[in-house]
């Protein structure tokens, strides 16, 4: 069986310089990103951080006086007690001189 050999012209790749470029148009430059977001959130953040200090300031003042109150009363309790304790050692030292 014959073989047919067919060679199809190639065609040469032209190098870089040969190809025309096209002229590009002028473009703006893109603005840079935005950050509109951001400060935002930050002003946000700002905004809660301060509320939340407030908050816990508020509690530590009335945590101090809720101890001050409650170590005013541990010391009227505590100046009762020695007083009836006193009274039951005199009553208990009178009791036993009796008998």
């Amino acid at each position: 069986m014959p073989t047919f050999a067919c060679s199809l012209p190639k065609k040469k790749a032209k190098a870089a310089e040969e190809v025309p470029t096209k002229a590009r148009k002028a473009t703006k430059p893109k603005p840079p990103p935005r950050r509109d977001k951001i400060d935002a959130a930050e002003k946000a953040l700002g905004a809660a951080r301060r509320k939340h200090e407030a908050a816990v300031a508020t509690l530590e003042r009335k945590l101090d006086a809720l101890r001050a109150k409650q170590a005013k009363e541990r010391a009227t309790l505590e100046r009762e007690r020695d007083a009836a304790r006193e009274a039951y050692r005199k009553a208990l030292d009178r009791w036993s001189a009796r008998g």
